[in-house]
């Protein structure tokens, strides 16, 4: 993270916690095994900014100044989504070298749809307001899913991140 401190330090960035970051039962996993103590995650909610409020489920939510910005999601592909969603929405793609690893049989209403194969996403900004995703498989490059994520940002354009208003027009 060093590294890449110059580049990064004025984006906003959410990061997601693994199987080694928080995996022990009864800690707020998903996965139900004891592969670490949790010990990993420490370092994490260390090492990045996370809200007072959300330090023990630091990848599950945060009402920081700039997050929730998003107003339109447009999609065009096999599978329905409508929007604006009412939630903010995670995509989580790849397993960071992993083999594959079936899904649990366990199904809940904010897991919308869960692919069992090797992809990455490549994500295009087209200019400070849109921004395409596009899922796509490894083993041929094609594209599978997409969508388009739109947003007026003129309520935001003026203000820094420590100046922003707690509200903006998606609100």
């Amino acid at each position: 993270m060093i590294a890449i401190s110059p580049e990064y330090n004025p984006i906003m960035l959410i990061f997601c916690s693994g199987n080694h970051e928080r995996d022990w039962p009864g800690t707020g996993s998903f996965y139900a095994n004891m592969d670490s103590g949790g010990e990993c995650g420490v370092l994490a909610e260390t090492m990045f900014y996370v809200p007072a409020e959300n330090r023990q489920k630091f990848w599950y939510m945060t009402s920081d100044k700039l997050i929730s910005l998003i107003s339109t999601c447009v999609r065009e592909a096999a599978h329905q989504y409508t929007g604006p969603f009412e939630a903010t929405t995670h995509v989580v793609v790849g397993g960071g070298g992993s083999a594959l690893a079936k899904f649990t049989p366990l199904r809940t209403r904010w897991s919308y749809y869960q692919d069992y194969d090797f992809g990455f996403v490549k994500l295009t900004a087209f200019n400070q307001s849109t921004l395409l995703l596009e899922y796509k498989k490894s083993r041929d490059g094609v594209v599978y899913d997409y969508f388009t994520i739109t947003r007026d940002y003129r309520d935001i354009l003026d203000c820094a991140v420590d100046s922003c208003s707690k509200t903006s027009m998606s609100s």
